[in-house]
C-alpha cells in the first residue's frame, strides 16, 4: 500500500532494484526524467511510451502543490470550472492528469499500477529534481517552479490532523501518511537543497522560485535517510 507507514525491515524504495543502485546519485545529475510522469492515466497519456502532448513552442512548466490547489490551478488557466465535481463519472485523478495536460502544466500524477512502476516518494524526489533541472518532458528547460499554493501559506495543522486520503474518514489513519503530506515533504526538500529556498517563505504571495541546487545538500541528505531508514 502506498501511503503505509514503512516498518522495520522493510527494503526502503532506493534500495529497490528498479532503481538502479544509484539512485541518489542518478537524482541528483537528473538522470532518468524522460519518462511518462502520468502513466496509467486513461488513453493514450496514460501508456508508458507516451509522452505528454504539450505545446510545442511552449514550456510546459512544473507546479507543486495539494491536489486540490493543482485542479484549480489548471483549471483556471482553461477557463473551466475550479471544483471537482465528484458526483460526475470521471476519477479525480485521471481528470486532474488530463486537465493539466490540456493547461500545459507539468505536475506528478502517476496513476500505474504496472509491478515497480506505481508512486513512491522516490519517485516523487526524482520527478521534484528533474523539474528542478529543467528536464521534465515539454519543460524545455524552464527550470521555475511553481506553486499552486505558496508555501508561506502551509498550515502545521493540516500536517498534524491531515484530512486528505487515506485519512478522509472518521477514523482516521494511524501508520498511514497522507495525500496531502507529500506538498509538506516537497516544501521541506527544496528548503534542504535549494541555498535561495528563503525566497519560497518571504510572503504568501511566492508563486515561483528558481533552486539554486546545493549539490552538497543533497549527499547529506541522502546519508541521512539511509541511516534513518528502517
Amino acid at each position: 500500500e502506498t501511503w503505509r507507514q514503512s516498518d522495520a525491515g522493510d527494503v526502503p524504495c532506493w534500495l529497490r532494484p528498479e532503481e538502479g543502485g544509484d539512485y541518489f546519485g542518478a537524482v541528483a545529475r537528473g538522470d532518468g526524467c524522460d519518462v511518462n510522469w502520468f502513466e496509467g492515466a486513461k488513453g493514450d497519456l496514460g501508456l508508458r511510451e507516451s509522452r505528454p502532448a504539450f505545446l510545442p513552442d511552449r514550456p510546459a512548466g512544473a507546479v507543486l502543490g495539494f491536489d486540490e490547489d493543482l485542479y484549480r490551478f489548471c483549471s483556471a488557466v482553461l477557463g473551466k470550472q475550479q471544483w471537482y465535481d465528484a458526483r460526475g463519472t470521471s476519477d479525480f485523478n485521471d481528470e486532474l492528469a488530463h486537465r493539466c495536460v490540456d493547461a500545459n502544466v507539468n505536475i506528478l500524477r502517476v496513476l500505474s499500477t504496472r509491478p515497480g512502476a506505481g508512486w513512491s516518494m522516490c519517485q516523487n524526489l526524482r520527478w521534484q529534481l528533474c523539474a528542478i533541472h529543467g528536464q521534465l518532458p515539454g519543460q524545455q528547460g524552464d527550470a521555475a517552479l511553481r506553486f499552486a499554493r505558496a508555501p508561506d501559506r502551509l498550515q502545521l495543522a493540516e500536517w498534524q490532523h491531515p484530512t486528505s486520503y487515506p485519512c478522509d474518514h472518521p477514523g482516521g489513519c494511524d501508520g498511514a501518511y497522507a495525500v496531502g503530506d507529500v506538498f509538506f515533504a516537497e516544501a521541506c526538500i527544496l528548503q534542504r537543497i535549494c541555498s535561495n529556498a528563503r525566497a519560497m517563505w518571504d510572503s504568501a504571495e511566492v508563486r515561483a522560485v528558481v533552486c539554486d541546487l546545493d549539490t552538497d545538500a543533497v549527499a547529506d541528505l541522502a546519508r541521512e535517510l539511509r541511516v534513518k531508514a528502517p
